[in-house]
């Protein structure tokens, strides 16, 4: 694009973006402006009275302006060189906010999850607590309770509303769970140990649901402790669409000896506190949309889940 010299009457460097535009209006030969993409890599060069530009994805490099001196394309090349500089600031910048944000967002998601369910377990603590204070007789009359024996400890579970939006919740942000699948004919949030060998078997029947249902996984180390942990975290530390086929891998034991990260470890962590708030007692855990939990007692395959899930109670 060409415009009148009288209309531009110095040079001009401007950022937006992964974009430059350049426009050496007053000390330029050519009179043209330039857009370039920098995302892609480049380097500018000095070479006499011409600045070229050299892309890491273009085989030769292309002339950025002409210069009537070397004097005047130095001070233009300086000048350049100032926004380029400029510009690397600003990218290591938004990628350590990026890196922060991960940091901390991560363990706040994990306690709101752990909060909503604590909310939950108080509530119902609470209920529990009042209504255990009197007795009530056939008569209508209130009857004191025997404070001679401590009340043995109950383990409180959360309403069934309030852990499904919890495990919605976890799902959606992406990164606490592993989706294997997803289907049409509803949703299977299910807490898995690598090292807890009813996991492994139940991988099979997982494998039948995915066709139907969608599972996301949420990794724990209740069983296996620090080795599952170890285990599971490089998993974790991968993008959303290579974790399935890490896990499964993992569950087949062919998965590579792989490093964690930090948020892989935060991740796990988080689980394992949500798994225990939940009061779940061991793995594997299934619980369906709707928050209830497949009873242990029940058979571990496609089958019965499915059928159980078909005819669970709504949401209480």
């Amino acid at each position: 694009m060409y415009w009148s010299t009288f209309m531009r009457t110095k040079d001009d460097i401007c950022l937006f973006g992964h974009s430059m535009l350049l426009d050496f209006a007053a000390t330029g030969a050519s009179g043209s402006i330039t857009a370039l993409r920098l995302d892609d890599g480049v380097r500018f060069a000095l070479e006499g009275a011409v600045i070229r530009a050299h892309f890491f994805t273009e085989p030769s490099p292309a002339m950025i302006e002409r210069f009537p001196s070397e004097e005047l394309a130095e001070n233009a090349f300086q000048y350049l060189q100032k926004f380029m500089r400029r510009y690397v600031f600003i990218r290591r910048v938004k990628n350590a906010m990026k890196k922060i944000l991960g940091w901390v967002i991560a363990p706040l998601v994990a306690l709101l999850l752990a909060l909503s369910l604590n909310i939950a377990l108080t509530r119902q603590s609470d209920a529990k607590a009042a209504s255990a204070q009197i007795q009530t007789s056939h008569s209508g009359q209130a009857l004191p309770v025997s404070s001679g024996l401590a009340a043995a400890p109950q383990r409180v579970i959360p309403q069934s509303s309030e852990l499904a939006r919890a495990m919605a919740d976890g799902a959606m942000a992406e990164k606490f769970s592993i989706r294997l699948s997803k289907g049409k004919e509803g949703v299977f949030y299910i807490f898995s140990d690598p090292g807890c060998s009813y996991c492994r078997a139940l991988e099979p029947e997982l494998a039948k649901l995915a066709k139907r249902f969608t599972i996301h996984l949420f990794p724990v180390s209740v069983i296996g402790g620090r080795q599952s942990a170890e285990r599971v975290s490089p998993i974790m530390c991968a993008g959303t669409e290579l974790r399935a086929a890490a896990w499964r891998e993992l569950a087949a034991d062919r998965a590579p000896v792989a490093r964690g990260c930090a948020a892989g470890d935060e991740a796990i962590a988080a689980n394992n506190e949500i798994f225990r708030a939940a009061g779940l007692s061991g793995t594997p855990a299934i619980i369906a949309s709707n928050g209830f939990t497949y009873p242990e007692s029940s058979p571990n395959t496609a089958a019965a889940i499915a059928a159980w899930a078909k005819g669970a109670p709504a949401s209480q």
